[in-house]
């Protein structure tokens, strides 16, 4: 006996019925009779299987030194456990961790002849599969403590649970997502956590991932400004690029660079907190292959 998507598959190869699945609203069953009946597309008949839910999660990572680096984790349709090429998923080269660097990747959370992610992955997607499916990601890092954490402040229009926890069952760390936007972690020993997540939002999801993906690149002008003793820096990139991110002075000299790597395509912001500089008129600029802007602000003691 066909099983009911079968059944659908065998009435439409016949011509007795018509659906458009990408709007999983209706179908047409056409009659003998040459009569057209249209019905609903209930929920009992499984219009969630149908559905394209697919988004990323930006997880920002911060350092005591300022320095930040962002990686992604969500589910797709298309996706596989392992690594998917054609979804931006890419192996990341030896280890990154050598001298005083802030890096970050997922990690398979399994281990053995079975673990498929290698050195490490930037962003980290699971099928999607059903609304009330569950995921588990492991995130390791390396940087000067404390390591803060920072996610999505909305995050619950995207999962029905979500909790980051330390690999020993929560007894250090344990944090509700959907009600915390951030995580600090203060003991050097711990540098993987597991992110478990349940209940991936349904066709209703009023974020979709089209929205984490900004549509060009942009340097937004900092907040606050004047500032003391600290400001936010915000910028956008469409597709994955490297970048740098420098202060200078009004005599042009470089006072520090902020930003000096490959990064995915997001929304990113750094925060800088100078010391031992006057108060000055200061110049911040972002570069990319395919993107030059600077812009101005006032530091005051």
């Amino acid at each position: 006996m066909l099983n009911c998507g079968e059944s659908f598959v065998f009435l439409e190869e016949m011509g007795y019925i018509s659906i458009d699945f990408r709007k999983r609203e209706y179908l047409k069953l056409k009659l003998i009779s040459h009569y057209t009946l249209t019905i609903l597309f209930l929920a009992s008949f499984g219009s969630s299987s149908f559905s394209q839910v697919q988004f990323t999660i930006p997880l920002t990572f911060i350092d005591s030194l300022n320095r930040t680096e962002t990686i992604w984790f969500g589910v797709h349709p298309n996706a596989t456990y392992c690594i998917d090429d054609s979804l931006g998923e890419y192996e990341l080269p030896t280890d990154r961790c050598w001298g005083d660097v802030l890096d970050a990747a997922f990690f398979d959370v399994r281990s053995g002849s079975g673990a498929c992610m290698g050195l490490g992955i930037r962003i980290d997607l699971r099928p999607y599969t059903n609304v009330s499916q569950t995921d588990t990601y492991k995130v390791s890092w390396c940087g000067r403590y404390p390591i803060t954490l920072r996610w999505l402040s909305n995050l619950n229009l995207y999962y029905d649970s979500a909790r980051i926890t330390d690999l020993f069952g929560g007894i250090i760390y344990n944090v509700n997502m959907l009600t915390q936007d951030s995580l600090v972690v203060t003991q050097p020993l711990i540098y993987d956590l597991y992110i478990r997540t349940w209940g991936p939002k349904g066709p209703t999801s009023v974020s979709p991932e089209d929205k984490n993906i900004p549509a060009k690149f942009s340097l937004s002008q900092n907040y606050p400004n004047p500032f003391n003793p600290a400001t936010t820096i915000r910028y956008e990139l469409p597709k994955e690029s490297y970048v740098t991110l420098k202060i200078f002075d009004v005599l042009g000299r470089n006072v520090v660079t902020l930003v000096d790597e490959r990064k995915p395509a997001g929304q990113y912001e750094v925060e800088w907190a100078p010391n031992n500089i006057p108060s000055s008129i200061y110049f911040y600029q972002l570069r990319t292959s395919n993107f030059f802007d600077s812009k101005k602000m006032l530091f005051v003691k």
